[in-house]
């Protein structure tokens, strides 16, 4: 094993760090299944910034925040806006596909906007959105970089 190797088994043994798998083929190219990402654990969802790239608890999967509490969040066609400024192609979702309508929201405190297509149950049977409101709380943490494979090995900015 390298110095580096050693130093990085170091790191993920600590509190600060850990081990994802990736499961699915939802963020590639970025992100492919079977990925063995080295996580930074979220300590305070304070951290948090739109365009982090997180690991959410619950869904557990990757996504990348799109706004944060008190952020206008829409889409007019096709194109992303954050309070009213558009969102530049380096910072839109891993997976953005067109034509999911327009819509325009703010997100409300303690929550952050992801983007993935949910289904929200409500009054007129399920209806499908483009993004999900997740708990700031819930963050498992962030991507640091990807391990494995060793072909694949790369630090994310």
């Amino acid at each position: 094993m390298t110095v580096g190797t050693y130093f990085l088994i170091l790191l993920a043994a600590s509190n600060r760090y850990g081990w994802y798998e990736i499961q699915n083929q939802f963020a590639a190219p970025l992100f492919l299944g079977g990925d063995q990402v080295l996580v930074e654990f979220v300590a305070r969802p304070s951290q948090l910034q739109r365009g982090d790239l997180i690991i959410h608890q619950t869904a557990e999967r990757l996504d990348r925040i799109i706004g944060v509490a008190g952020d206008q969040v829409e889409l007019k066609n096709d194109r992303l806006f954050v309070n009213g400024r558009p969102v530049s192609r380096q910072q839109y979702p891993l997976v953005f596909r067109p034509g999911a309508g327009d819509f325009s929201i703010v997100v409300p405190k303690g929550q952050l906007c992801l983007w993935q297509e949910a289904t929200n149950v409500g009054e007129g049977g399920p209806q499908f959105l483009p993004y999900v409101m997740v708990d700031a709380a819930e963050v498992a943490g962030r991507p640091v970089a990807i391990m494995q494979p060793p072909q694949r090995r790369q630090w994310m900015d």
